[in-house]
């Protein structure tokens, strides 16, 4: 990634959400490729190529997505935007590994957000909204029936 001057250790990272036990993704029942099931392996992809495609880069507290275009992310029209954030359901010093270069890799988890909440992190912050993410434990596991942090 591009990242500033001085962050050089910021720049490699991979994105990860977990999907439900029950959510279709096999090779012998191709459900999981229909909308309903694809949106989160397509937000994995369209983040992974966001870097790249735009020169910058994505850290912890980083969110993608536009109060004033709201795009939805999923076919149910709940989720418009993301913020990167640490993974919570991995083990202690499991968030980041070393490349055989001895370059360091970062875990970050992707939590799809609802228009109220990106809104609320672009009002209050990114601090303030992880903060209530993970005091209600939105972890990386996707839920997409999650009632908003919003007035929580």
């Amino acid at each position: 990634m591009h990242v500033p001057r001085g962050l050089s250790k910021l720049a490699l990272a991979e994105v990860c959400l977990c999907l439900p036990g029950d959510w279709p993704i096999g090779q012998e029942d191709m459900q999981w490729a229909t909308p309903e099931f694809f949106w989160p392996i397509k937000v994995l992809k369209q983040l992974a190529r966001y870097p790249h495609l735009h020169e910058t880069w994505v850290s912890e507290g980083h969110t993608i997505g536009s109060i004033e275009r709201p795009e939805p992310l999923d076919p149910a029209e709940r989720f418009v935007g993301l913020i990167l954030l640490e993974p919570m359901t991995f083990p202690k010093g499991a968030n980041q590994v070393l490349a055989d270069s001895g370059r360091e890799i970062r875990y970050l988890r992707i939590v799809p957000l609802l228009k109220e909440e990106l809104a609320f992190k672009m009002e209050n912050g990114s601090r303030a909204l992880a903060d209530l993410l993970k005091a209600v434990r939105v972890t990386e596991l996707l839920n997409i029936h999650r009632p908003s942090v919003i007035g929580v």
